[in-house]
């Protein structure tokens, strides 16, 4: 990526939270696709940097076999020496540590802004620890003696490694996914504001929002789960009353709303 420009990220990220940064005048009307190959006319090509240099380990099991010793019996003192005793058990080998990543969300047709396609949306997700089940051979009993009456030998099976494990560490570069920064000599782009995700919202989140607007006297119209042109005035016109950034349907403004409340 020598020489790329890269997009700078939300600091203090949370993981699980979601974060945009749209432009802070948003008049003009944008046809071209942000999300083409090759950067349209106006825009300028940044990267994502979705991960940071990481580790992976790739873990070849071991081998074992059962073995048959014949082990010879004292005439006289009926006692047999055994050997170690081996066994097999399954142990969780961590292949891969836990870590985050930024996924660019698309922006939603249900949202406060005209312009969506001029803001960037991204949410910083958890990678889970990876892990990988292999056998390995633990001590059952230490070497002992055994009475074994009339017998001149016995036959003893003992688990034995014929493979011992092979651990590769891999190195894994860091990843980039192309992003599309809007470029306007009259307008800059504001700083990441956290923003409720469409994955993270119920299934009559918009309803619930419209009846807090209702509650406080603003005319969304019919409470119909969707985020139409009245509701979007309504929730502008909230957001002015009270003194709140414009545009987006961010954490700010449910809080305002009273949607939820912040935890102790």
């Amino acid at each position: 990526m020598v020489g790329q420009k890269l997009l700078s990220m939300p600091a203090n990220a949370q993981a699980g939270k979601c974060y945009k940064q749209c432009l802070r005048y948003d008049s003009t009307v944008v046809n071209a696709d942000p999300y083409a190959a090759i950067p349209p006319l106006g825009w300028e090509e940044v990267f994502l940097r979705n991960t940071e240099v990481r580790q992976r380990f790739e873990i070849e099991a071991p081998r074992f076999d059962t073995v048959l010793l014949k082990i010879p019996v004292d005439k006289v003192t009926q006692m047999a020496q055994l050997p170690d005793e081996y066994g097999l058990v399954t142990e969780k080998i961590k292949v891969q540590e836990g870590a985050y990543k930024w996924v660019k969300k698309l922006t939603s047709k249900e949202e406060l802004r005209t312009n969506t396609s001029n803001c960037i949306a991204v949410c910083l997700v958890e990678i889970p620890t990876e892990y990988k089940t292999i056998q390995k051979l633990v001590l059952k009993a230490s070497a002992h003696q055994r009475r074994y009456d009339n017998l001149d030998s016995i036959i003893f099976k003992q688990t034995i490694e014929t493979k011992a494990s092979v651990k590769t560490v891999i190195q894994i570069p860091p990843q980039y996914e192309q992003v599309f920064k809007k470029l306007n000599p009259n307008a800059s782009y504001s700083a990441w504001k956290e923003f409720l995700s469409c994955d993270d919202c119920g299934m009559n989140q918009v309803r619930e929002i419209q009846e807090a607007l209702k509650k406080r006297g603003y005319d969304v119209g019919e409470s119909d789960n969707i985020m139409g042109a009245k509701t979007k005035a309504a929730c502008i016109r909230f957001q002015r009353d009270n003194n709140l950034e414009t545009g987006n349907l961010n954490i700010a403004t449910l809080r305002a709303l009273e949607f939820f409340k912040d935890e102790d």
